[in-house]
């Protein structure tokens, strides 16, 4: 996967959204909810084995998303 990790950001996108809605922790609400009233994007970045570097942006809709459900 490491060589078509920009093809799979949607895939790592769903995901992230995926684990963040199975591990609804009081840390996790705060931390998104800070975000949704700065209108903050939240990022992940991944570095593969090769050095190969791809961001995940959750955007505000993204956000939305999380905190409705």
């Amino acid at each position: 996967m490491d060589d078509n990790l920009e093809n799979y950001k949607e895939e790592l996108r769903k995901s992230i959204k995926a684990n963040m809605m199975t591990r609804r922790d009081q840390s996790t609400v705060v931390n998104l909810t800070a975000l949704k009233h700065t209108h903050k994007n939240l990022k992940y970045t991944y570095v593969g084995t090769s050095g190969r570097i791809v961001s995940v942006v959750l955007d505000q809709d993204d956000l939305n998303d999380l905190m409705t459900k």
